[in-house]
């Protein structure tokens, strides 16, 4: 069974960030909030990079609650070059993680 790309990142970030030793409750509760805040960036760079018509079509979308698969295939129309702006931004967000991890 193939492995979730976001737990790939998540678990390689964890461990770029030296938090790869955690004991097991505390590393599930932590991979979750980690979660959160890269899908939080991931709808930060979508509509950030979304144009007016399509705010509104995404509006539209969204009423329909749609699924994951639904949301990607919409910005990977709407927005040009989206997965290498995705791409982009979970490196940026790496980055911050680290540093701040580190510190």
């Amino acid at each position: 069974m193939p492995q979730d790309p976001m737990k790939l990142f998540i678990d390689k970030l964890m461990a770029e960030a030296g938090l790869d030793n955690l004991p097991e409750d505390y590393r599930q509760e932590y991979e979750n909030k980690l979660r959160q805040q890269v899908d939080q960036r991931i709808g930060l760079i979508a509509m950030g990079a979304l144009d007016e018509q399509g705010m509104k079509d995404f509006e539209k979308l969204a009423d329909s609650r749609p699924d994951s698969q639904a949301l990607k295939d919409f910005f990977a129309k709407k927005i040009p070059n989206f997965g290498e702006k995705v791409r982009i931004g979970l490196a940026e967000f790496a980055q911050e993680f680290i540093a701040a991890a580190k510190k």
